[in-house]
């Protein structure tokens, strides 16, 4: 939708420059990574969401953007791209990631406070989210070893009823600050 892609890159897309259709489709596989979420419906590959990795020159930091289909949103997918994709970091030796949101992405912002983001807003009106992949605690919060992490391959759509909307994302963050 126009709002997922707004909260995406900050603005709407109508065309999408030459250079960042070639940066998205020529990875780099030193320093980016892109997750990628599809399945397959009547024989046709159908994309629910993607998490990318953009690692530091110096291989300490880096960034980390997502996206997720509104019809799969609120049902724990893209905690699972997320938490996949800090997973890759830390075996990269990556010490640590930050991602940037728009303020009202409340689910995004709920996403990275589960996760153990410290979120902070910024001068320019966004949030950034900072994650130290080196605390030993995040290995019982959100990382698996790889042998123990889930297969994705069967994923099914579950119940809608279960999904949360942006604005029940927003009430949980705000009643969560007032506490």
């Amino acid at each position: 939708s126009e709002e997922s892609i707004r909260y995406r890159f900050f603005g709407m897309l109508k065309d999408t420059p030459h250079e960042i259709r070639v940066r998205y489709c020529n990875i780099d596989y030193d320093r980016e990574i892109a997750i990628v979420a599809e399945s397959t419906e009547n024989g046709k590959k159908k994309l629910l969401g993607v998490t990318r990795l953009s690692i530091d020159s110096d291989g300490k930091g880096g960034e980390m953007a997502f996206i997720v289909g509104d019809k799969w949103q609120g049902l724990g997918l893209g905690t699972k791209l997320v938490d996949y994709a800090l997973e890759i970091a830390k075996e990269m030796g990556v010490e640590n990631i930050y991602s940037i949101m728009l303020p009202d992405n409340y689910r995004a912002l709920s996403l990275m406070k589960k996760m153990g983001f410290n979120l902070e807003y910024l001068s320019d009106g966004t949030v950034k989210g900072l994650l130290d992949l080196r605390e030993e605690i995040l290995e019982d919060r959100c990382l698996r070893p790889k042998n123990e992490r889930e297969d994705f391959s069967n994923i099914e759509r579950p119940d809608v009823s279960e999904a949360k909307g942006n604005d029940e994302a927003k009430k949980e963050t705000e009643a969560e600050a007032k506490a």
